[in-house]
């Protein structure tokens, strides 16, 4: 299986890293006052589901998981971001990108995760040229208006 990944420019790194942590310490700081008011469902419910689907892990790394969970889904619109802006330039893959080509005369179907993960895959097919058809609910088309 192929994964796609973002590769970002290096003169671009220290910043990126650095709006990271500084989003990382912001949501921390979130959690703690969240914790002191009992208000922990959202750890419960991530632990619990991990207990049940990922044994394996460790019950102390859970929260760590947890933070780095919601800290990307907090600055996943910076990938958007450069996905809208058209500059995919920096885009590459485990394994590259050649092996979209094989996709431009024959069907494939690609998966994705929730949480604004196809939007980056739709960014990376337009960008190579491959047509598309993306598969929604009537739910999700309704409330997107498209």
């Amino acid at each position: 299986m192929n994964q796609i990944s973002f590769h970002i420019p290096e003169a671009m790194t220290a910043s990126i890293e650095q709006e990271y942590a500084q989003m990382k310490t912001i949501i921390a700081d979130r959690e703690i006052v969240k914790k002191r008011s009992h208000q922990v469902k959202d750890i419960h419910f991530l632990s619990a589901n991990l207990q049940s689907f990922m044994p394996e892990i460790e019950e102390e790394e859970h929260e760590g998981i947890y933070l780095r969970l919601i800290t990307n889904h907090a600055i996943r619109s910076k990938d958007i971001g450069y996905l809208q802006s058209g500059n995919l330039t920096g885009m590459n893959s485990v394994q590259g990108l050649s092996f979209l080509k094989e996709y431009t005369d024959k069907p494939g179907i690609f998966c994705t995760y929730h949480m604004g993960a196809y939007r980056g895959i739709i960014g990376i097919l337009a960008f190579n040229n491959i047509n598309i058809a993306l598969v929604v609910d009537t739910k999700t088309k309704k409330q997107t208006g498209r």
